[in-house]
């Protein structure tokens, strides 16, 4: 499920639309991105989004500088990757272009005219880990 996290119950971006799908909780470990400059937090429930501006996008961002995919959020055991999807105009990590990358908390993402930044803690990741080991070990 990716939903948008906002403040003082305001109606905030209402032309990016979140499509909702529904995945275990532990089997992954949820990302929240801050958009800028907004500081408008958004929290992602699903160990795969696809970004892009068309429809079938899981998270839409309606500009004509953004690919109708244009990119992909992918859980793995290193943490979360975000993989260019050959768009037009590139994805961009802390002013870097990049094919695929792993993100880390307060790295800066900027797809078309949008930039968010990574809220997600590498601390809770690390907890995240350790608790899979410990069920795995039994």
């Amino acid at each position: 499920m990716v939903q948008e996290i906002n403040r003082g119950g305001e109606q905030i971006l209402p032309k990016i639309r979140f499509k909702s799908e529904e995945c275990p909780p532990q089997d992954f470990f949820s990302l929240i991105l801050e958009l800028q400059p907004s500081q408008i937090l958004m929290e992602f429930n699903a160990p795969r989004i696809v970004v892009g501006r068309s429809s079938g996008a899981d998270f839409r961002l309606p500009s004509l500088c953004v690919s109708r995919r244009h990119c992909m959020l992918n859980w793995s055991e290193q943490g979360w990757v975000l993989r260019d999807l050959d768009s037009r105009n590139g994805t961009y990590v802390n002013g870097n272009p990049i094919k695929a990358i792993i993100i880390q908390e307060l790295d800066e993402i900027k797809i078309g005219v949008f930039s968010f930044v990574v809220k997600k803690s590498e601390a809770e990741f690390q907890l995240f880990k350790a608790i899979q080991e410990y069920k795995q070990a039994g």
